[in-house]
């Protein structure tokens, strides 16, 4: 079974079915995501920054594995290896699914707020 863009479902029982907590969230997420992301990139130029990529990799990970977006977590992590192991070979393919993954989570958070009208 292939993982789902957001368990919104799931993502609410972690903060005891708090509407409004979760809505902050997304909204943090979404906020501080793009500098993540910034500095993803900016670790995977000229021959690449490993630790700097990990670090930033293990950090957006972790705020997807909280909204249990697992598609874009399990991107997050892949790039998390790349510089762990420093191995950059795949990095633009690896970014570029990761990249990939953020649009459709954060298209989903927008959707599902649309469903529910939030």
């Amino acid at each position: 079974m292939k993982p789902i863009v957001y368990d919104r479902k799931e993502a609410l029982v972690q903060v005891y079915d708090d509407e409004g907590i979760l809505v902050q969230l997304e909204e943090s997420f979404l906020g501080d995501c793009p500098a993540l992301l910034a500095a993803i990139r900016e670790a995977t130029r000229n021959g690449g920054d490993g630790k700097t990529l990990a670090d930033a990799a293990h950090k957006l990970k972790g705020s997807l594995g909280c909204f249990r977006a697992w598609r874009a977590f399990y991107a997050a992590e892949r790039l998390e290896r790349v510089g762990c192991e420093k191995s950059f070979a795949q990095t633009a393919e690896a970014l570029e699914s990761l990249e990939r993954e953020l649009e459709a989570f954060r298209a989903a958070i927008f959707s599902e707020r649309l469903a529910l009208r939030v």
